[in-house]
């Protein structure tokens, strides 16, 4: 038991969360040829918390501890393989019978086709995942070694075909202001029944 809690202390410990940032930050330095080392070592410190988190908690589970740790266990299996059949199969088990087939859409349209009366309609329109840049920079480089260029800090390129274009851009690149301006406008010109806005809004600059 002394053991095991030397190996608590140590991984619930700051010198454990450094370790986890050291690594992270030595990741970014060897690639740093490849994209920039700020950004990358930001990337690290705002995700260490959550990692070492989970790799404390996986390293103290009983499994770990028990097989690795002390050597323990080692006969006792803690998983088990199985086909991708054997996995749709236990998925489809207590699944309606229409479904079990997969022709639930079969089943669907055959339920409206054969309906008495009509069925009312709606027109729905979802947008999702904008990830919209305020700092989108029109000109401006959108080949750079950062996470998402396209902005006033990647330059302006010596070739035009490497310029942020004025509605986005095919690269490492979030989405301009303009682009959810014109989306608006076509919402309310098609006036659909039902919006749906599911989210992830934000730029990829999370460094």
């Amino acid at each position: 038991m002394g053991g095991m809690k030397l190996v608590q202390w140590l991984v619930q410990s700051n010198l454990f969360v450094g370790a986890v940032e050291d690594i992270g930050n030595t990741i970014c330095w060897l690639g740093r040829n490849k994209f920039m080392y700020n950004s990358c070592s930001g990337y690290v410190m705002s995700s260490v918390p959550a990692v070492a988190s989970s790799l404390s908690a996986f390293l103290l589970s009983p499994e770990y501890a028990c097989e690795v740790n002390f050597g323990s266990c080692i006969n006792h299996q803690w998983y088990t393989t199985e086909t991708t059949q054997q996995y749709i199969d236990k998925i489809m088990l207590h699944k309606p019978s229409y479904l079990k087939k997969d022709n639930f859409l079969d089943y669907i349209y055959h339920e409206i086709n054969t309906a008495s009366a009509p069925r009312k309609t709606l027109s729905m329109i979802q947008f999702t995942d904008l990830h919209l840049d305020l700092e989108y920079v029109v000109g401006a480089s959108k080949v750079c070694k950062n996470v998402m260029c396209c902005r006033a800090e990647d330059g302006i390129p010596e070739d035009p075909a490497d310029a942020a274009g004025p509605y986005g851009s095919m690269a490492l690149c979030d989405i301009p202001p303009i682009v959810l301006d014109i989306m608006g406008d076509k919402i309310n010109e098609l006036a659909p029944d039902v919006l749906l806005w599911t989210g992830d809004v934000v730029p990829h600059d999370q460094w």
